[in-house]
């Protein structure tokens, strides 16, 4: 039941531990929206709503300020060598 006496009509699509309040879930309302909460906080819109967020995440060109960062070259040795080995090598 809710606060004002009305029956709780949302229907759990998914969760990921059943008996813990704060587990990651998908739920779906009275009125048709899709309701994702993760570690406790709940955000519910709307399909057109989730879908046009996804767009808008991942539809996305990259916003660079200036040019992209150039990746950084390594050689096989960085890659074989542990990191405390590899910092001590480089102070001397």
């Amino acid at each position: 039941m809710t606060e004002d006496g009305q029956a709780n009509t949302d229907r759990m699509l998914y969760v990921v531990q059943a008996d813990d309040y704060w587990s990651n879930s998908v739920w779906v309302t009275k009125e048709g929206g899709i309701c994702i909460k993760v570690r406790g906080h709940a955000i519910t819109m709307t399909l057109e709503g989730w879908h046009q967020c996804a767009l808008d995440h991942f539809a996305r060109e990259p916003q660079y300020t200036s040019s992209p960062p150039e990746p950084q070259k390594r050689s096989p040795d960085d890659y074989s060598t542990p990191p405390q080995t590899r910092a001590a090598r480089h102070d001397t």
